[in-house]
């Protein structure tokens, strides 16, 4: 809120309040942080997540900065639905809801009924339709100046990371080879 007389220059005068966490001081007051930032009580400008890990708009603190777990494949599907409640109105729901099961292998949007349907299907199809739309989870993180001590069993060399992570397969919340 503004606070001015008006028989004297604003600038000698004006205050604005605090702004709340998530929302940073501008001239005209408080504003929402935009994504990838965040703020914390009273702050005059909003933080940059480190790194290059992403945020929500109005984020209120470092913790909010997440990797960017999800890819998007346009004109795909993903095969069965999971098991339970697997149709949610928005991606956010299906993809909080599809994080926490063993048995969601991603998501496919399903425009006819304007749908997120939770899918135990791990592996990409082209579309009939050309307008589904799937999202899978991307649980690889960079640790610059380390390595893992052993060598998998089965198959370990592959020509690039994208296929490295295909020879992998989300099973009970861990990673486990597939061969």
């Amino acid at each position: 809120m503004d606070v001015c007389n008006v028989k004297r220059p604003c600038e000698d005068v004006c205050h604005h309040d605090s702004c709340d966490a998530g929302h940073h001081m501008t001239e005209d007051g408080c504003e929402e942080c935009p994504e990838n930032t965040w703020s914390e009580d009273g702050a005059s400008s909003c933080n940059e997540c480190p790194n290059g890990l992403m945020s929500s708009a109005g984020s209120t603190s470092q913790e909010d900065c997440q990797h960017d777990k999800w890819e998007q494949h346009d004109g795909k599907y993903l095969s069965e639905y999971s098991s339970g409640r697997y149709r949610y109105d928005n991606l956010e729901e299906a993809q909080d809801e599809c994080s926490e099961r063993s048995d969601c292998g991603g998501i496919t949007y399903e425009p006819r009924n304007r749908m997120y349907t939770l899918r135990e299907g791990t592996e990409l199809k082209d579309s009939n339709e050309n307008d589904e739309t799937s999202w899978t989870e991307d649980n690889w993180e960079q640790y610059d100046g380390t390595y893992l001590s052993e060598y998998s069993s089965g198959r370990y060399k592959y020509d690039n990371l994208r296929e490295a992570k295909r020879g992998w397969t989300l099973h009970d919340r861990g990673w486990m080879y597939a061969m």
